[in-house]
């Protein structure tokens, strides 16, 4: 389980679209009956909360890369003008 906080609107949506993508890279360890995967938003003011739930320990893990490339090639790194090599 992974929780990460961005503000209410591009960013989050951003936020939500890696996690799919990720799940669905992912998809042949979806089919073990086990594999709990799951979005849970909480907004306070301007911002969201989203704990995103995984099949395991290392795929928490590795999301935090796959998150950390896809804001700098579809997120916020298209909008400064930077792109991922």
């Amino acid at each position: 389980m992974r929780s990460y906080t961005a503000p209410m609107g591009v960013e989050s949506e951003d936020l939500t679209l890696a996690y799919l993508r990720f799940i669905e890279l992912h998809g042949h360890t979806l089919h073990d009956a086990r594999s709990r995967c799951w979005i849970a938003t909480r907004r306070a003011g301007r911002t969201e909360t989203k704990t995103f739930g995984f099949w395991s320990a290392r795929a928490a893990r590795e999301f935090d890369w796959f998150w950390e490339r896809y804001r700098l090639v579809y997120g916020n790194g298209r909008r400064e003008g930077r792109v991922a090599a």
